[in-house]
């Protein structure tokens, strides 16, 4: 019998196919991507312990919270990215546009809109807390924004997710990191190579 996928001119067959074992004795695969991931609305914007705050924000012409916004990323979330309506609910939830992007010359957004606008239909805003504010430790903490941040582009912006910057480190001084490095185990040896490294500049 011929390997080259020819038919067998008294069976009229095609001898490749004999050669694969038939449909019910392949081994199965397994699970499809669909049966492993199952999209759970109820709970993805459930806030964290101790993160109640950041889901109150008032006069919020946004259809988010920095709150809502943080399910996307610790640790990364599809169920909350759907829950916020995908990429379309971003674009309208948060004024923007996926092509352009922001205005350089915005200062105030024009409108509001609700998370309800955004969202999938029946997807509670605050996840197993449904619709209410969830209650937690501490008030409202809308971000503290410096005076240049006040007068500038991005207003509403800033005054619901606050200033897009890094936080300052706090820096010591030669005698905190000296004082550091003395009271540590292996210290005398390290503040020596300090006091060196001092007086050679």
């Amino acid at each position: 019998m011929a390997s080259n996928g020819s038919k067998d001119p008294e069976k009229g067959t095609n001898d490749v196919a004999l050669l694969s074992p038939p449909k019910e004795e392949q081994p199965k695969k397994g699970p499809r991507r669909s049966d492993k991931f199952k999209i759970d609305l109820e709970d993805a914007l459930t806030p964290d312990p101790g993160t109640e705050a950041m889901f109150k924000r008032e006069h919020n012409k946004f259809a988010y919270t920095p709150g809502q916004l943080s399910k996307l990323l610790n640790p990364k979330s599809l169920n909350a990215f759907y829950a916020l309506g995908g990429l379309a609910g971003l674009e309208k939830g948060l004024h923007t546009n996926r092509v352009t992007g922001l205005s350089v010359d915005e200062t105030s957004v024009d409108g509001a809109v609700t998370f309800e606008e955004v969202a999938p239909t029946g997807t509670p805003k605050f996840g197993k807390a449904g619709d209410t504010v969830p209650e937690g430790k501490g008030g409202n903490t809308a971000p503290v924004l410096s005076e240049h941040a006040k007068a500038g582009n991005f207003l509403d912006r800033k005054n619901i997710f606050g200033e897009n910057r890094l936080p300052e480190k706090d820096t010591k001084s030669l005698l905190e990191l000296a004082w550091q490095t003395y009271n540590d185990k292996s210290g005398p040896n390290e503040l020596l190579s300090l006091l060196i490294c001092i007086t050679n500049t």
